[in-house]
């Protein structure tokens, strides 16, 4: 029987052979890291912390309505004078109180919708806008305000307008606890696949809502209520974690 050898050719491609091999599976385990280099898990955290207005905005109207323009600006004076006494009674210091330019317009006398050329009445208005951290004292006075008009003043009331001016330290305490919330929702979701959250790949933060305590009422652009004094600051984030 011919007896076979190996040749140094032979033994040539048995080694090319074993680093194919090699070199497949060093690919192989190659492609599955960048693979999982590249598998994420994104989550929305989310956060909400209760603050109290330290700021308020009140703003009030006095209109009269005379046949002429010289009374008309008269009564515009009395009224404004006896609201500014109000104002000084209720402790509303000076400096919280501005008083907008007087409007005056005219009353004109239409025929079959032709102007007549007649001028019925005069109309002028005068607003005040009352800014101050006082927030109590100044909710107090648009709450008592209903006794001008008692007395007879055509006086409108605004609703107050409450606000914070702490909100830029609120995001940023807030954004650090909705990523803690949204790692913990991402950790949950890793453990039930066996894996593990690495670092973040991406983060985002949404838009701020300050709405009135337990509302629901929340905007795609951001929502910031001003009825109420007490208020509920959220924020939402969307984190991508890398698995590990």
């Amino acid at each position: 029987m011919a007896e076979r050898r190996i040749s140094n050719n032979d033994g040539g491609l048995f080694f090319i052979a074993i680093a194919i091999v090699v070199a497949a599976f060093i690919a192989g385990n190659a492609v599955k890291a960048v693979k999982r280099a590249g598998d994420t898990i994104q989550v929305t955290g989310s956060a909400k912390m209760s603050v109290v207005s330290d700021y308020i905005v009140w703003r009030g109207e006095v209109r009269t309505d005379a046949q002429t323009l010289k009374q008309s600006s008269q009564q515009l004076l009395r009224y404004r004078q006896t609201v500014e006494a109000f104002l000084t009674d209720q402790g509303v210091l000076e400096t919280e109180v501005t008083w907008q330019a007087p409007s005056i317009w005219e009353q004109r006398e239409y025929v079959n919708g032709q102007d007549t050329g007649r001028i019925l009445r005069y109309n002028a208005s005068q607003m005040f806008i009352i800014r101050s951290s006082r927030v109590d004292a100044i909710a107090e006075v648009a709450k008592a305000a209903e006794q001008l008009m008692r007395e007879g003043v055509p006086f409108n009331p605004f609703t107050p307008e409450f606000t914070y001016s702490k909100l830029n330290e609120a995001r940023i305490e807030l954004m650090e606890e909705a990523t803690r919330d949204a790692r913990a929702r991402a950790e949950k979701i890793a453990a039930a696949a066996d894996n593990e959250v690495g670092p973040i790949r991406e983060a985002r933060m949404g838009v701020i809502q300050v709405v009135a305590p337990n509302s629901t009422n929340v905007s795609d652009y951001g929502m910031y209520d001003t009825t109420t004094k007490d208020k509920d600051v959220i924020a939402v984030v969307k984190v991508s974690f890398a698995v590990e």
